[in-house]
């Protein structure tokens, strides 16, 4: 779980099943990190997917703002 004080940053992907939008809270670094994939939970259709992202999900994914 991120730490209060932690920097983060907000990341849009999309489900490759249902084409839903969402949003995934990210650890923001100053240095590179190598990609790796994660598997997320669609909010919408419940399937999970995989997304390639450069750092650990802190949170999400989330329905972005209308």
């Amino acid at each position: 779980m991120s730490q209060p004080n932690e920097r983060h940053v907000l990341l849009p992907v999309i489900c490759e099943h249902c084409q839903q939008k969402q949003i995934v809270q990210m650890r923001a670094r100053s240095e590179f990190l190598a990609m790796y994939p994660q598997s997320i939970k669609c909010v919408k259709c419940e399937n999970s997917f995989d997304v390639t992202i450069p750092d650990e999900i802190l949170g999400g994914p989330f329905l972005p703002s209308q």
